[in-house]
Order: C-alpha cells, then sequence, then structure tokens
C-alpha cells in the first residue's frame, strides 16, 4: 500500500486480534484487519456496534461461534478504543493532505449522490515543488468533489507525487485502468448519505 495511514490502522487492528480469540486463525485476521481498515477509511464503519457487525459478517460461522457473542463484543471494544474518532481524523487527515468534508452531491467520479470530500487534483505534499515550476496558487488549490470510498481507492492507488504528476485532472483520473476499475464498482453500489456514514450503516457489496 502507497497509503501510510492505513497501514498504520491494520497493523494495530491485527495487534488487537492476535492477542484476542482469534489468535490461532493467522488466514482470518489478516483478511480481517485487511477489510475492517478499508471499511473504516472509507466510513462504512464509524462505530463499535459496526465494528462487531463487520467482524461478525467477515468471520467463518464456525470462528464466530467458537468465539461467543460476549468475547466478540470485547473485542470490537478494544478495537474502537484503539481506532477511536481522533485517530480516524488524524489518519484521513496525513492520508489524503485534504479531505474537507463538503457536505452531500454528486461524486465527480462515480456520479452518486454521496457525502464529499474536496480532493487536491495537484497534492498539498507537492505545491513547493510546482510553484518552483511556475504553477500559480490558483492552479494547485484545484480540487475536485468526490466521494470518500473514490478518495479512498485515489490514495490507495497512487502516492501523492505521481497523482501531482500524472494524474492532475478529472480526466486523467478517470483514464486509469485501476482507477476506472473501481469507479464502475463503486457506481454499482448503493449511494449513502451523511447520516448513514456517521452511524455506521453504510454498506458496499464485495
Amino acid at each position: 500500500l502507497a497509503d501510510d495511514g492505513l497501514e498504520g490502522m491494520h497493523r494495530q487492528i491485527q495487534r488487537v486480534l492476535t492477542t484476542s480469540a482469534f489468535a490461532g486463525h493467522e488466514a482470518v485476521v489478516d483478511m480481517l484487519a485487511t477489510s475492517l481498515a478499508d471499511a473504516v477509511v472509507n466510513d462504512e464503519v464509524a462505530t463499535t456496534e459496526g465494528i462487531e457487525a463487520h467482524l461478525k459478517e467477515y468471520s467463518p460461522e464456525e470462528i464466530v461461534a467458537e468465539i461467543g457473542e460476549e468475547d466478540l463484543a470485547d473485542i470490537a471494544l478494544r478495537i474502537g478504543n484503539r481506532l477511536d474518532i481522533s485517530v480516524r481524523e488524524e489518519v484521513l487527515e496525513r492520508t489524503y493532505d485534504d479531505g474537507e468534508a463538503l457536505g452531500q452531491g454528486d461524486c465527480e467520479l462515480c456520479e452518486r449522490e454521496m457525502p464529499l470530500t474536496a480532493h487536491h487534483l495537484i497534492p498539498r505534499e507537492t505545491h513547493r515543488k510546482y510553484r518552483k515550476k511556475g504553477m500559480t496558487q490558483e492552479e494547485l488549490n484545484l480540487t475536485t468533489k468526490i466521494c470518500r470510498p473514490c478518495h479512498s481507492a485515489i490514495h490507495r492507488t497512487y502516492d501523492n507525487q505521481t497523482l501531482g504528476a500524472h494524474f492532475n485532472t478529472v480526466e486523467k483520473l478517470l483514464g486509469d485502468e485501476a482507477i476506472l476499475k473501481f469507479v464502475k464498482w463503486a457506481a454499482k453500489q448503493r449511494p449513502t448519505n451523511t447520516d448513514m456514514a456517521m452511524n455506521g450503516t453504510a454498506k458496499y457489496r464485495r
């Protein structure tokens, strides 16, 4: 992953799971850590209850039965304590270097009506370099309004240097095979609103 924030979240979740009743199920632990970290970053999971539901949904039934409801709830609480709201916001800020919430609207990539964020087409981390090349502040501040899942996909796929150099317009983003593949998938998913994202009730088919 090019995304240190997501990797850090993955490690935090994995650490809790490997010291819990999931210990000994390495493949399941890795899968859960990956899917849950992604769900948290995408605002699909935002509560302890959402974490517990995710663990149940993505774990084999026999492991859920072996662990039991009480232990599963405790594990979800421990993960929730590790991934509190302030930590998630810090991770998102570090990951995207933009991400200002813009309210509800049509995503400029997948075209669904979703809670939108601002994506800097020239990532702020690269502004100094492009300012030296003669770009104006107005050009550097250009953003596109996209949903959090599409935003996450962009930053998981490419680092800020690559985005600034090669994917600095909506047309170039949509012209990339990897990003377009995600956008086409996202376009088929059920739109969510701000309340659903905050309550952890947003669902995406996998």
